[in-house]
C-alpha cells in the first residue's frame, strides 16, 4: 500500500513565543533552529504513532489486490466485523471522498463510496463490491483525515521533545525515544 498527501489543511505547530518562554530564551539567535526542531519533533511523533498531526487529504493505493486480500481477511476476523478491514499506514481518517478501482487491463473505474467505510486507522470494505470487481488489480481511495486539534498530551510531549533536541548538540536516539515513551501505551485511535 502506498500513500501520499495531496492537500494540507490546518497544520499545527508550537508557537515560537511559547517555546522561548518555556525554555527561558530571551534572544532571537535560535529562532530558526527552534522552528526547525519543532518540525523534526513533529515528524518523530508522526512516525512513532503512525498518526498525521493536522488536517490532510490523502491518496492511498492498494496494489496487488488479489495477493494482498488474504492477509487482510484475517484482520476482519479478529474484529468480528462484516466485510474486510484493511489497516491503513497512517491516520486517523475521517472522511472517504472517492474510490476508484483499476482492472488487470489497466482501466480505472470510479465506484460508489457506499461499498467502503473508514474507521480511524482502518478501511472497511463491504463483502459485496459492484459487478466486475472480481477483475480488481488496485484500489485507489481519496480520504481526509489527520489529528486536529492536537491533544494537550501530544502537545506536551512535542514540547518536551523539542527541548530534548535543543539541549543536545547531537541527540542520542535514546533521548528521543525517552521523550516519546508516554505515547507507547496509547493506540493510534485513542490519540483523538
Amino acid at each position: 500500500m502506498t500513500w501520499r498527501i495531496i492537500e494540507e489543511g490546518e497544520i499545527p505547530s508550537l508557537p515560537l513565543g511559547r517555546l522561548k518562554t518555556a525554555f527561558r530564551i530571551q534572544h532571537d539567535h535560535d529562532d530558526d533552529l527552534l522552528r526547525h526542531l519543532t518540525q523534526v519533533a513533529k515528524q518523530y511523533i508522526e512516525t512513532y504513532t503512525h498518526t498525521i498531526l493536522g488536517d490532510v487529504r490523502l491518496e492511498l493505493t492498494l496494489d496487488r489486490w488479489e495477493s494482498s486480500k488474504q492477509s487482510w481477511t484475517g484482520v476482519s476476523q479478529q474484529h468480528q466485523a462484516p466485510g474486510l478491514w484493511i489497516p491503513l499506514p497512517v491516520g486517523p481518517m475521517r472522511t472517504l471522498e472517492s474510490v476508484s478501482i483499476r482492472s488487470r487491463s489497466g482501466d480505472w473505474t470510479d465506484i460508489p463510496t457506499e461499498h467502503f467505510f473508514i474507521s480511524g486507522h482502518r478501511l472497511g470494505i463491504r463483502t459485496h463490491l459492484p459487478h466486475g470487481s472480481s477483475d480488481i488489480h488496485s484500489i485507489q481511495i481519496i480520504v481526509r483525515g489527520g489529528l486536529t486539534p492536537v491533544s494537550s498530551l501530544i502537545e506536551g510531549i512535542w514540547l518536551n521533545l523539542v527541548r530534548c533536541l535543543y539541549d543536545s548538540d547531537t541527540p542520542d536516539m535514546a533521548i528521543v525515544y525517552a521523550a516519546l515513551a508516554p505515547l507507547k501505551h496509547l493506540q493510534p485511535l485513542r490519540l483523538i
